[in-house]
This record gives C-alpha cells, sequence and structure tokens, in this order.
C-alpha cells in the first residue's frame, strides 16, 4: 500500500480510505467470536451493574422470609405426622388389649375343656 500524504491527490486519499475502510469490514468479518465475546461482555456488564448492595440485602432478607415460612410448613408437617403416629401406637394398644383379652378367654376355654373332659 503506498504512503498518503498532503501531496496525493483527492481521489488517491478517498481511494486509499476506501480500501483501509474494506480491510476493517472484513476483520470485523472474520472475527464474529469475538464480537459475540463482546457483546456477551457488555450483557454481563449490564447484568452486574444493576446489582447494587441494597439489591443483595432485599434478596438476602427475601430467602430469609422464604426459609422461615419453609420451616415452619415442615414444623407443623412433623407435628400432623407425630400426632398419626401417637394415634397408630393407641391404636396398637387398644388391639393388644383385645388380643389379651381373647388369649384370656381362650386359655379359660381350654382349661374349662380340659375340666370338662376330666
Amino acid at each position: 500500500m503506498e504512503e498518503i500524504s498532503s501531496k496525493n491527490t483527492k481521489a488517491q486519499i478517498l481511494e486509499a480510505y476506501e480500501k483501509l475502510l474494506k480491510q476493517v469490514e472484513e476483520a470485523k468479518k472474520e472475527k464474529p467470536k469475538q464480537i459475540q465475546e463482546e457483546k456477551r461482555q457488555q450483557e454481563t456488564l449490564k447484568k452486574v451493574d444493576k446489582v447494587s448492595d441494597r439489591s443483595i440485602v432485599d434478596e438476602i432478607s427475601s430467602l430469609k422470609l422464604n426459609l422461615g415460612k419453609n420451616l415452619d410448613e415442615i414444623e407443623a408437617s412433623l407435628l400432623s405426622e407425630h400426632k398419626k403416629l401417637q394415634e397408630i401406637r393407641e391404636a396398637i394398644d387398644v388391639e393388644k388389649k383385645n388380643l389379651e383379652e381373647l388369649y384370656e378367654l381362650s386359655a379359660t376355654t381350654d382349661s374349662l375343656a380340659a375340666m370338662l373332659l376330666a
């Protein structure tokens, strides 16, 4: 490429300018990954700009609130299941007593049958 100086004609300067412009456009076409990377970086910067100390504190407060609600729900669920367990244990005790009474009746009838046979 020839040197451009103030002694060149207007046409030569425009021609050199056009060539340089084409080179720049071709260089941009050859680097789409770089352009995409620059866009991604700009988007990342925009996202980060939105983050402030106040927004972080607000998010933490929101997380604490949600955590508290979830723990309350878990507590209620556990208490409900514990109550069911107690009711099942009580039902088992009642059935045990019924079985014991039936067993005593069975033992009594066996002994009565043995006495009758004797």
